[in-house]
């Protein structure tokens, strides 16, 4: 059986890690921030062409960090492909002063964390292997 990973209890622990890590944003030595030079396409479609460009990338350079003893994450707020930010929050392109045809679309924080890094939550592989089926 596949764990439901949008129930209420995931969700606000989801939220509530997000807002550790925007709290503490200031602190990271170093903020990659990937960017396109694309407008975002209204239609899921093109969505997943264009956003399954750059996500690789991001995802090899995060691996890279690890690798190193380098702690990351992906955040999505404040970016130009923010669906839900609000009018009152500075965008990276206006802090960072990006031209009109670049468009961030994430901030990766980097840096050594305090602590051990441990092991990543992964999903039994039971879970979502299915044989001739």
């Amino acid at each position: 059986m596949l764990a439901n990973t949008d129930t209420d209890e995931e969700r606000q622990r989801v939220y509530t890690q997000a807002m550790l890590n925007v709290k503490h944003l200031s602190e990271a030595p170093v903020i990659i921030v990937a960017c396109l030079t694309l407008p975002c396409p209204d239609d899921a479609a093109t969505d997943s062409g264009l956003f399954g460009s750059i996500y690789p990338a991001i995802q090899s350079l995060m691996l890279a960090a690890r690798s190193r003893g380098l702690s990351s994450v992906l955040l999505s707020l404040a970016t130009d492909y923010s669906p839900t930010l609000p009018l009152s929050v500075r965008t990276v392109r206006e802090i960072l002063g990006l031209p009109e045809d670049v468009g961030s679309i994430a901030l990766i924080p980097v840096g050594y964390p305090k602590g051990k890094l441990g092991r990543p939550r992964r999903e039994d592989s039971a879970n979502s292997l299915h044989w001739e089926k």
